[in-house]
Parts: structure tokens; sequence; C-alpha cells
């Protein structure tokens, strides 16, 4: 029997067709409670008066994030070579005369 946390995991990961619209939209609808969850955390962090302490505030927009970045790579995996999956960095140049 699986537990819950390893299905969970497997869910997240499993890939998306993204030329199918209605698959498309399935998967936005997983995303929207995870945005509107960190919507309300980041709302709270930044209030003048907190209801959850930071670490809590933190770890919860942390968890989020990390869900986020497991659906985005579902849909579309990093380059090799790319750790952060955020793209290559860009080349920096040395401009004359400074």
């Amino acid at each position: 029997m699986t537990r819950s946390r390893v299905r969970e995991r497997e869910r997240l990961h499993r890939p998306v067709e993204t030329t199918d619209p209605a698959a498309l939209a399935a998967y936005a609808g997983e995303l929207r409670p995870v945005v509107a969850s960190l919507r309300r955390l980041t709302e709270d962090a930044t209030s003048s008066k907190r209801v959850h302490s930071r670490d809590f505030l933190r770890s919860e927009m942390l968890k989020n994030i990390r869900v986020l970045e497991a659906r985005i790579d579902a849909a579309a995996p990093p380059e090799p070579g790319d750790p952060a999956g955020c793209g290559e960095s860009p080349k920096l140049t040395a401009t004359p005369g400074r």
C-alpha cells in the first residue's frame, strides 16, 4: 500500500500534456490553490500585524514554491546543467572604458 505522501509526490511529478486544452486546464486548476495559499501567506508575512510566526510562514511558503517548481518541471523539464531550472545565466561582458 502506498503512503499518501508518496502518492502526492507522484501526482506532482506526473507529466503534463501541454498540447491538450483539457489537460492544460486541469493543470492550471491544480496550481490555483497553491498560488492562493502563497498569496495568503505572503499577505500575512508582509502585514504589520502577522497572524502566524515567521518560521511557519517561511516553511509554508517554501513548501508551496517546491510544489510549483515540481509542477513546472513536469510541464517543461529543466535543461541539463541548469540545476535551478532558471535558464542560462546571461554572459557578463566587460564594457569598454569602465
